[in-house]
């Protein structure tokens, strides 16, 4: 049948033995089998059924396995212990079933309607910093997740949570005004607009940040400059918002170029 799993697969030809014998479907449920040795599936229905009909679970076992055994479904059938049903494909069943998953667009997956909405958040570049390879695994397992959610049918979002509103902001203000202190973004009674265009580059942002680093490392005074230019952004001065949102576009052009060369997408920045 289409759209089902390998083990729906399976677990509907038990369904059926045990339904036949008057017991719920759900009782022919097969899983993988948690000794190889002895089948690759396995379905431990006989034991449920036998505590509700108040039989020995070994015969009930040995019915469904006699029901499943002329389906054909299976290369071997076997009973263990009290009345574990051991199942196992043909080879040629097997390969079958791998092919089909290799051909189906979706390694076999099958989707379903799920409720509610999963959100991803990786990635996890900063602002007026390039990537490096530390950033690769976040990036790629984080999208390996969000493919896989959204194959199986989930609503997924995907955050790159890009906008540090922290010290390292602080630091950059700080050593913006350190260099331009003409420009608009500084003056206290400057509520707005501001200027559109970006009053810096990405060069200009990768050479701030480490020399501002620097800086407050070695100055007292630098650093309490950088805190109080901090809490100003926080507290949401009108210029130091206008500035640290061009921090951010800056930062987001040159990081959807490097996404890009992973194939790497984001719903949310």
């Amino acid at each position: 049948m289409t759209g089902q799993t390998l083990i729906e697969r399976l677990s509907g030809v038990l369904a059926d033995a045990f339904e036949r014998m008057g017991f719920d479907r759900a009782l022919g449920q097969v899983r993988l089998s948690d000794r190889p040795d002895l089948g690759q599936f396995q379905c431990i229905g006989a034991l449920v059924a036998a505590k509700q009909a108040k039989r020995n679970p070994r015969e009930i076992a040995e019915a469904v396995a006699q029901d499943v055994r002329a389906s054909g479904a299976f290369d071997a059938v076997s009973i263990a212990g009290p009345g574990f049903i051991n199942l196992s494909l043909r080879d040629e069943d097997l390969a079958a079933s791998l092919e089909a998953a290799r051909t189906s667009g979706g390694a076999g997956a099958v989707a379903r309607a799920h409720e509610g909405t999963v959100v991803v958040d990786f990635g996890g570049p900063n602002v007026a910093k390039p990537m490096h390879v530390g950033h690769l695994r976040s990036s790629i397992i984080g999208d390996c997740l969000q493919r896989l959610g959204r194959l199986l049918g989930y609503e997924v979002v995907s955050d790159i949570h890009l906008g540090d509103w922290g010290l390292q902001m602080g630091m950059l203000i700080s050593e913006m005004r350190r260099r331009r202190p003409d420009l608009p973004y500084f003056d206290a009674s400057n509520a707005g607009p501001f200027p559109a265009e970006e009053p810096l580059s990405l060069d200009d942002l990768q050479d701030m940040y480490p020399a501002a680093a620097a800086r407050t490392k070695e100055d007292p005074a630098a650093l309490e400059e950088a805190r109080a230019a901090t809490a100003e952004l926080q507290g949401g001065r009108p210029g130091y918002v206008a500035l640290w949102r061009h921090f951010v576009a800056v930062s987001r052009r040159s990081l959807e170029a490097d996404f890009e060369g992973l194939d790497v997408r984001f719903d949310l920045w």
